[in-house]
């Protein structure tokens, strides 16, 4: 087998800029199948783990040993190639290492990150005279595993790196959550064997839901939809699931945003000479994949909205996509309004105004 096939090409994810410098790493067998450009990885670096950014693969190895890629984190990949090719772009522009500027590109809230963890091994060999000693029985008492923060408070980096030495501490790596997640909304449904237990029932709400579920066939049901119709608290809820009546699963959900309904008609206008020929002028640049810059000029309401509306029209009929930049975040309603007349949910919008769930 070529070696090649086995090479990943990995921008580490370091503090410090480092002029786009990358490292090679070997990709495990057994991670070979999920590793491909745009992969999130965890990598050994000096006597650290990291993440990197997989930027290319199958290439061909620079030293004789190389170290292996631990772990893959996203699978399939959030980065596509595509994207990497817009982020080689933005470092070149802006001098800004590749790794901030793919992390600048992950939904706020999803970036990866690892935490340092730090274990006391409990000996019995500690003296009291030993000051080093003292600190670690001392540590003992207030737990046995330390974030890096929380112990750089009491002692020095040379002092950590001595215990580590020494065998009484070891140091370990922990994948932090990322601080968005998934809305998923909990789905109720009656357990398979329900109507054996569901005799022992005395509680009139509990009873009320059961019924409540039997009703609709064993379909599942929006957990708040059947708190709300049976006027229950989720106490009741978690208690039949505690008795093995219910069970529960979690549907993942697409954060809508409520101020965004399609609740108006298009006034159908006819476009004026002017808004044709800028329509069709614009249209030609599209099809043939020209980057020019057209200057609209027109008070408010002059219909420089529609010529906007017929070129995002002939983008998408070209495969292509479009962004539509807002002068104001007031009147990202109003205008998301009719271009989702037009274009329905594939319009999304990003402004300053957005949770980090919604981004």
């Amino acid at each position: 087998m070529d070696e090649r096939q086995n090479i990943a090409e990995v921008i580490v994810d370091l503090p410090i800029k480092t002029d786009n410098l990358s490292y090679q790493y070997l990709i495990p067998k057994k991670l070979k199948p999920y590793i491909t450009i745009g992969s999130t990885i965890i990598v050994p670096f000096t006597n650290r783990r990291l993440i990197g950014y997989v930027i290319k693969v199958n290439v061909v190895g620079r030293r004789p040993r190389l170290k292996e890629i631990i772990d893959v984190l996203d699978e399939p990949p959030v980065i596509s190639p595509k994207m990497m090719q817009l982020f080689y772009w933005m470092s070149d522009y802006y001098l800004s290492p590749l790794s901030e500027c793919i992390k600048l590109a992950l939904p706020p809230g999803r970036v990866r990150r690892l935490k340092e963890k730090y274990s006391i091994i409990p000996k019995d060999d500690y003296s009291q005279d030993d000051k080093q000693h003292r600190k670690i029985a001392g540590l003992l008492k207030a737990g046995s595993d330390w974030d890096k923060n929380r112990l750089m408070k009491l002692m020095t980096s040379k002092e950590i790196n001595d215990l580590i030495s020494r065998g009484y501490l070891r140091k370990s790596y922990a994948l932090v959550e990322p601080r968005i997640k998934k809305k998923q909304i909990k789905m109720v449904s009656l357990a398979s064997d329900y109507r054996e237990s569901s005799a022992k029932i005395n509680g009139k709400k509990q009873k009320m839901i059961l019924n409540y579920l039997t009703a609709r066939q064993g379909r599942l049901i929006d957990a708040g939809s059947v708190l709300k119709n049976c006027h229950a608290a989720s106490a009741t809820l978690k208690s039949l699931h505690s008795k093995g009546l219910v069970s529960f699963t979690y549907r993942d959900e697409q954060r809508y945003r409520v101020d965004l309904p399609i609740n108006r008609q298009e006034d159908i206008k006819k476009l004026t000479p002017f808004q044709d020929r800028a329509i069709v002028e614009i249209k030609k640049a599209i099809k043939a994949h020209r980057h020019l810059v057209y200057l609209l000029e027109g008070v408010t309401g002059s219909g420089k909205t529609e010529v906007y509306i017929e070129a995002i029209k002939e983008a998408i009929k070209n495969n292509l996509s479009a962004i539509v930049l807002v002068p104001e975040i007031a009147l990202t309603p109003q205008l998301t309004d009719r271009f989702r007349y037009h274009f329905n949910d594939e319009v999304a919008v990003l402004h300053s105004g957005l949770s980090l769930g919604e981004r």
